[in-house]
């Protein structure tokens, strides 16, 4: 009989430390998004930079 007091907080538990790593493995996806645009958006720029060298020479 003593189990079953802990069952429904450990329940709760699982939820909620599913939830959290649920939204956090999300919130990580869209970080990894935003990396890659800026990372295409840098090499874009280092390329134009380095066009804009060329035509100075």
């Amino acid at each position: 009989m003593k189990d079953d007091n802990f069952t429904l907080p450990l329940a709760l538990l699982s939820v909620f430390l599913g939830w959290q790593l649920y939204t956090t493995y999300t919130q990580a996806q869209k970080l990894n998004q935003t990396l890659g645009i800026c990372q295409q958006r840098e090499q874009r720029t280092n390329e134009m930079i380095d066009k804009l060298r060329g035509f100075n020479q």
